[in-house]
């Protein structure tokens, strides 16, 4: 995805749209990302890594947080003439929403630093240890 495309999201209405494939295109993006560090190394146990990670790791909670949001959203416009509850139920729906937007931040920046480890780790091996 070209960085700027983000910015859509800051559209109103489509932006609530366009959330939903910058959520897609990131999990995709760190997937690819996750198993091109894996390295072809004889030396490695790559079956060790790939177990321990996660296909999407982002993508569940972001598409949560998107829906909850959209959700959140459509209630509480859509029912300015029903009864109360309902914008109760529809502000439920967004502040689920946004603390799921706060995890999905949080998984983000723990892949980001798991990456950049990976990269520092095929730049300096560690030292092999001989029996």
């Amino acid at each position: 995805m070209i960085p700027g495309q983000v910015w859509l999201q800051l559209i109103p209405i489509f932006g609530q749209i366009w959330q939903f494939f910058v959520v897609t295109r990131i999990a995709k993006s760190i997937e690819k990302e996750n198993v091109s560090k894996l390295g072809d190394s004889i030396l490695e146990d790559p079956q060790g890594r790939i177990e321990d990670l996660n296909e999407s790791p982002t993508f569940n909670i972001g598409m949560a947080y998107c829906v909850l949001f959209t959700l959140g959203g459509v209630i509480n416009l859509s029912s300015k003439n029903w009864s109360p509850y309902w914008q109760l139920i529809g502000s439920i729906f967004s502040f689920t929403g946004m603390t799921c937007w706060v995890i999905y931040w949080v998984k983000l920046t723990k892949n980001k630093n798991k990456l950049v480890r990976m990269s520092i780790d095929s730049i300096i091996p560690l030292p092999v240890q001989m029996k």
